[in-house]
């Protein structure tokens, strides 16, 4: 292949590096105002009323919006001001009556300018009673203090199969069963027992969020920082009353979003403040506002397994809570996910997943890279360890017993396996043991550093939904693909132009990407859960496919030959391997316009909808330091079978990224609370890892067989490599120092006392 499989320059190298490359932040309009959030400080409060004498003061404010003050009969073409939410509609546009998480705005200040927005929004005084508050998981389940209402009704959307209960802050739960668990674990010859916690997670995108936004008597049109330009779209037209071809969502370059701009965050208030104002608004967050939209659920883990004499896997079960804060957000899929995702990549006979999602007053916890599977995968595998510890198995032979093989089924549903576990876990051994030979541990360990070893194993599905795309012929030649798929840093971009110029048979030269907007563009779903590749890339591979079909037939009347013995290569039509016509001269001989249209869609009716398997292995060197309990990563080597590697330097990229997120995940990174209120939100507090964290020996093999569901054999990749990580890790750590880590971070005062009491 021409252009597959190769590293080819990215389409947006040259905008970033120049910093020529636009994002939301960066757009200007004519006549635009400047909104601020107003915010609750509080957990949990009533909401009794506000002064904003002092506000209104200040030079330059335009208006100042609250719940009360907002008139449907001045706000343009808005209609409605219905409650909203993922799945769950149980969050209003803005606050009133009670602030359920400290950071939900109350209200918004729109003025000529930033600086004057935030002195006002600093002035605005908000008369509130504090409430008690609920914190914690399992004092939220006794009842008592609650986050809602107990009577309270919420229109729903695919969470038909949960079981709520909000008397007991329990916003849905969902279960998973196969075999026969209860029997299995009594027939069990050994059975283990584990408890693991998973810390709260800030996504911390390079690019906080921002919209601006434009509403008239007929349309809305926002610019927004978001993964999904579509749903967005659904949703602002749903909560406003409108008709989804009256709301356009345009996006430009993305500066990150893992998740946390996978739905609507903040672009409705950036619509209420321009409606109100009846001028265009921008509302840009700073970081540590963005800290207050979203985060990775923390959770509580429960996880028993049993096993036959010969060291084989009988059945295993897990309960998991997970803290889905004042609001459910994403909660309703990450709470579907974790139960399907918590055995492990393990061939098991019985399982039983239970899975609940709990209102808190903390921020609401939503989508974050790998929904469910960095939790569930750091509990399986550090719970996998310990029974080979508590057992006296080998780690790496009790593995090859047990893990799963290319073709069998997981146990809790799905397709067959289209990898293979077990090869991608020695794979990943075959090149640490040669990463050995040429780095001993001990070398690269410091004075008063004990090594260790870990490793740990995992898979998790990719879902599949809705993706379509559509290809234009231009006059001049080139084609312009029109696929909302905003590109977030993943490099869909350039994957998507490889992906049809290779199957166009045209230079990558020719191919444009049209700009991200719901207006122009046909439907999709968003840019995350490791799709983009696989889905979007076979509408665009089908539409590409048709495309060249109609260019064929086009060259073949014009020629007078038959497009069946017609082949395009290069930009030039061929017959017999003679040039007959050029892709230009095609261009000025042809009126109207040629189009391409494809589609990927492959919805089944079971619970969880899967298209593919990603499937990783990584196998960890830790150095710890005896005195203080620090540990570092120095040595690290990841597997993964990713089918097809369309931009092989990006898709490394992607996969140590994705350990190196990981890493944040297990040593350094918590979101820290005082009872709900959240303590540490901007950089300075938040310790992500560094470029000084890097292991001394970094390195990757990715696996292609060409045996994927996307284009060319490929699969979907760069949020499987984070599950095995925190585990290899503990692994490590114990078999370096003998500590049996339960609860994340690994930070040094952890493991320091983990030493200490000698566990």
């Amino acid at each position: 292949m021409k252009y597959v499989g190769r590293s080819v320059r990215s389409l947006d190298a040259d905008e970033k590096v120049t910093g020529t490359a636009v994002y939301t932040a960066d757009l200007t309009v004519p006549g635009m105002k400047f909104a601020r959030l107003v915010s609750s400080p509080h957990p949990h409060a009533r909401i009794d009323g506000f002064d904003l004498e002092a506000a209104r003061a200040v030079p330059g404010v335009h208006t100042i919006i609250t719940y009360d003050s907002l008139d449907l009969g001045r706000l343009g073409c808005l209609r409605a001001l219905k409650p909203y939410g993922q799945s769950v509609k149980d969050r209003p546009v803005l606050a009133h009556e009670k602030a359920r998480f400290q950071g939900e705005p109350v209200a918004i200040v729109v003025a000529d300018s930033e600086t004057a927005a935030v002195e006002a929004a600093a002035r605005v005084e908000v008369r509130y009673t504090p409430l008690p508050q609920v914190a914690e998981v399992r004092s939220a389940i006794e009842g008592g203090t609650l986050v809602h209402d107990a009577d309270a009704v919420y229109d729903t959307e695919g969470a038909d199969d949960f079981e709520y209960d909000y008397a007991h802050n329990h916003c849905g739960g969902t279960h998973f069963i196969e075999g026969d668990p209860e029997r299995a674990f009594r027939e069990a010859a050994r059975v283990i027992e584990d408890r693991f916690t998973f810390p709260s997670l800030f996504h911390y995108p390079m690019e906080p969020h921002c919209a601006a936004a434009m509403v008239d008597d007929r349309s809305v049109t926002v610019h927004s920082s978001s993964q999904a330009p579509f749903p967005v779209r659904d949703e602002l037209a749903r909560m406003f009353g409108l008709e989804p071809g009256q709301v356009t969502v345009k996006v430009p370059y993305v500066g990150g979003g893992f998740g946390s701009k996978g739905h609507v965050s903040m672009e409705h208030l950036a619509v209420l403040a321009a409606a109100a104002a009846g001028v265009p608004v921008q509302l840009r967050l700073s970081m540590e506002e963005t800290a207050f939209t979203a985060r990775r659920h923390p959770a509580e883990i429960e996880i028993r397994t049993g096993l036959r004499e010969d060291g084989t896997l009988l059945c295993r079960e897990a309960r998991i809570y997970l803290d889905t804060g004042a609001y459910a957000d994403f909660g309703i899929q990450v709470t579907r996910k974790a139960a399907f995702r918590a055995v492990g990549p393990y061939r098991v006979e019985h399982a039983r997943a239970d899975c609940h999602s709990v209102y808190t007053n903390k921020v609401p916890a939503g989508a974050f890279r790998g929904i469910g599977s960095v939790q569930l995968g750091w509990a399986c595998e550090a719970h996998t360890d310990r029974i080979c510890t508590e057992l006296g198995y080998d780690p790496i032979e009790f593995r090859l017993k047990n893990l799963l093989r290319s073709g069998e089924r997981y146990v809790l549903g799905g397709p067959p396996l289209d990898g293979d576990p077990l090869a991608t876990f020695q794979v990943c051994l075959e090149r640490f043991e040669a990463s050995q030979r040429e780095h001993a541990a001990e070398s690269l360990a410091r004075p008063g550093e004990k090594t260790g070893t870990g490793i740990a194993c995992a898979i998790k599905d990719l879902s599949t939904t809705q993706y379509n795309a559509r290809i234009e012929f231009n006059d001049d030649a080139t084609f312009t693909v029109h696929a909302n798929a905003p590109e977030i840093g993943g490099g869909a971009k350039t994957v998507l132009a490889q992906t049809a110029a290779e199957t166009l048979g045209v230079g990558l030269d020719r191919i444009d990407i049209a700009p991200y907007d719901t207006s122009t563009a046909p439907g999709a779903s968003g840019v995350y859960g490791s799709r983009i590749t696989v889905l979007m890339g076979n509408a665009v591979q089908r539409a590409s496919e048709e495309l060249r079909e109609l260019l064929l037939q086009q060259a073949g009347a014009l020629t007078d030959r038959d497009a069946r013995n017609l082949s395009l290569d290069d930009g030039v039509f061929s017959s017999d391997g003679e040039p007959v016509m050029s892709l230009d001269e095609l261009a000025g001989r042809t009126t109207g316009t040629l189009v391409g249209r494809g589609m990927d869609k492959a919805l089944t009716r079971d619970r969880i909808d899967i298209r593919t398997w990603e499937i990783n292995a990584g196998i960890a060197v830790m150095a710890v330091d005896e005195e203080t309990g620090r540990a570092r990563c120095v040595s690290y080597v990841s597997s993964a079978d990713i089918g097809q590697a369309m931009h092989p330097l990006r898709c490394e990229g992607q996969e140590q990224g994705s350990v190196m997120f990981g890493m944040g995940n297990s040593l350094t990174e918590e979101q820290v609370f005082d009872g709900a209120l959240l303590l540490n939100p901007s950089a300075i507090d938040y310790a992500l890892p560094r470029f000084k964290d890097l292991p001394a020996v970094f390195d990757s093999v990715l696996i292609e067989n060409g045996d994927g569901p996307g284009p060319f054999g490929s699969k979907g990749m760069a949020e499987g490599g984070l599950a095995p990580v925190a585990p290899a890790i503990a692994a490590a750590l114990r078999n370096a120092v003998g500590v049996v880590v339960r609860d994340l971070p690994m930070s040094p005062e952890r493991v320091y006392r983990l030493m200490e009491r000698g566990s």
